[in-house]
């Protein structure tokens, strides 16, 4: 039995370790999907105001076709 006490110790480690390595890609990767959601809504954010200014844009385009159409 003293034979296979070091083989269980070293797959205790190893278990052990693996358990760590698992704990610290879960927090990174959490922190990695916080941070992207953040950028994201930013981004997001900004195209509408962007489409929001493109759409006014288009309506004072329009209305200054229309008044020269009527112009002339």
């Amino acid at each position: 039995m003293s034979d296979w006490l070091p083989l269980f110790g070293f797959g205790a480690a190893v278990i052990a370790a693996m358990f760590l390595v698992a704990r610290y890609q879960s927090n990174r990767y959490t922190d990695y999907l916080t941070k992207h959601t953040e950028e994201t809504q930013k981004i997001t954010a900004n195209q509408e105001k962007l489409a929001a200014q493109n759409e006014r844009m288009i309506g004072a385009q329009e209305r200054i076709a229309a008044a020269l159409e009527a112009k002339t």
